[in-house]
């Protein structure tokens, strides 16, 4: 299971992390990490062995949900 660094109660931390660990969660020995925008830090999973190797840095709240919607018109 990964491990969790957190920064702050926020409910749009919360729901982010939620959301990771469902889509992305069951991924053995997850070997990346996610920041999000208040400087939380989902670590990868102890299990991997090895540091990160790369970790995906959302700098907004809706960051999450703009990658998931279809593109749009500017």
């Amino acid at each position: 299971m990964a491990t969790l660094t957190t920064k702050t109660s926020d409910q749009a931390v919360q729901t982010t992390l939620s959301l990771l660990q469902d889509l992305l969660g069951a991924i053995p020995q997850r070997n990346f990490a996610v920041r999000l925008w208040d400087g939380t830090v989902w670590k990868p999973d102890p299990d991997a062995g090895e540091p990160p190797r790369f970790t995906l840095v959302l700098q907004h709240p809706g960051a999450l949900r703009k990658m998931f919607l279809p593109p749009s018109e500017l």
